[in-house]
Formats: C-alpha cells, sequence, structure tokens
C-alpha cells in the first residue's frame, strides 16, 4: 500500500513538473484571456496590434535578439506553436520570471498553467 502511495505520487509529481517545463502561460488583460502560445484573434489585438509585446519585449530585459524572437513568435500572423513553445521551454527560470514580470508591469495577470 505504500509503496502504491510512493509510486502514484512521484509519477504524478513527475507529470507536473513536465508539464509546466513548457513554459506555456496564461494571461489575462481586459477581461481577455488567452495562452501565450494561443493563435486567437483577441491575442494579436490585445497583445500585438497595442504595441503592448513592444514594451513587454523591452521591459523584460531580456538579450535583444531572444526579445526580438519572443515577439516574432507570439505576433505571427501564421503562428507555429511548437516552435514558440520550445523558445519558451528554453528559457532558463530567471528569464521565464522576468518575461512573465513584464506582462505584469504592463498591466496582464499571469497564470501559470500546465499546457495550452
Amino acid at each position: 500500500m505504500l509503496r502504491t502511495r510512493v509510486y502514484l505520487t512521484s509519477g504524478l509529481l513527475s507529470l507536473a513538473l513536465a508539464g509546466c517545463s513548457s513554459g506555456n502561460f496564461m494571461v489575462r488583460k481586459e477581461n481577455v484571456s488567452f495562452f501565450i502560445t494561443s493563435d486567437r484573434p483577441e491575442l494579436r489585438l490585445v497583445l500585438c496590434e497595442s504595441g503592448d509585446m513592444d514594451r513587454i519585449a523591452r521591459d523584460s530585459h531580456l538579450q535583444e535578439t531572444l526579445q526580438q524572437s519572443l515577439k516574432e513568435k507570439i505576433c505571427a500572423v501564421h503562428k507555429n506553436r511548437k516552435d514558440l513553445k520550445a523558445l519558451l521551454a528554453s528559457l532558463d527560470k530567471d528569464q521565464l520570471e522576468a518575461f512573465m514580470d513584464a506582462f505584469r508591469k504592463n498591466g496582464y495577470e499571469i497564470n501559470l498553467v500546465a499546457d495550452g
């Protein structure tokens, strides 16, 4: 019985950690919510066309090439979700935290989720 609990707990923890490693997260502003890897038109309107993504990238203080790559992949008309998820997953903890803090600084609410 104890062994079963240990395996179950370990399995659930592994699944949770693997899911969180994608870097995908949900953002919300002005009653509009979307996953950052979404290709919904609301994302482009609220995040990209408003100029918020430019400000967020700048406020993240990440390397210029990384800022540009994030902006391009997030705001692409024909988004490649797989490439964007790979880029987000490649961010280390401090980079992802800085990126998410930049969203907060620009009026967005952030919720980490397993995957979208």
